[in-house]
């Protein structure tokens, strides 16, 4: 009798784990918190990532308001290093690609590169920027959740996405995979 009860007791405890474990297995972790304050647990609208050679750069998600993304809706774009650049390392790049979409003044670009270097902190392995583009208002970045800088000159927030979202962006599987195109 004692190895019936045995047996019963494991089974009833592999039956209940089984059941129980897929559950926590398959939950969808919940979103960054700067992306849940924003959108809740909406999901990405889009990632991707970049790479060169071996070496992964970053992680990119795109979050949005709207079913259908676009210009005149809130939305958000995280990205996750992976490898360590300074803040204004980060910055050059981002004024870099920028003039590949916009001729910029000297002027624009000191002021461009002024706003960048608040809102950029040096970032290591599984640091994240975000940055929130709220259209009409502004943009606000965030380093690791941490609002590091709002700005409400609009003309440099669209400029600064569009490194990403232009429809000449230099990484074109990229700006597809963010916007679910093909």
């Amino acid at each position: 009798m004692g190895i019936i009860k045995y047996y019963f007791i494991l089974f009833l405890g592999l039956f209940i784990f089984a059941v129980t474990e897929p559950s926590y297995a398959l939950s969808k972790p919940p979103n960054p918190r700067t992306i849940y304050q924003h959108f809740g647990n909406a999901p990405a609208y889009g990632s991707s990532d970049l790479g060169f050679l071996w070496f992964s750069v970053f992680d990119i998600a795109l979050w949005s308001e709207e079913e259908n993304w676009s210009y005149d809706s809130k939305f958000a774009l995280r990205i996750k290093y992976n490898m360590s650049f300074t803040a204004d390392e980060i910055a050059d790049t981002s004024i870099d690609e920028i003039k590949n979409y916009y001729k910029m003044s000297r002027t624009e670009e000191r002021q461009y590169r002024k706003i960048l270097k608040a809102a950029y902190h040096n970032v290591t392995e599984g640091d994240s920027l975000t940055a929130v583009y709220t259209p009409n208002n502004s943009i606000r970045f965030y380093h690791n959740d941490r609002l590091t800088k709002t700005c409400t000159d609009m003309e440099f927030a669209r400029k600064y996405v569009d490194i990403w979202l232009h429809p000449q962006a230099r990484y074109t599987s990229l700006r597809e995979d963010l916007l679910g195109e093909e």
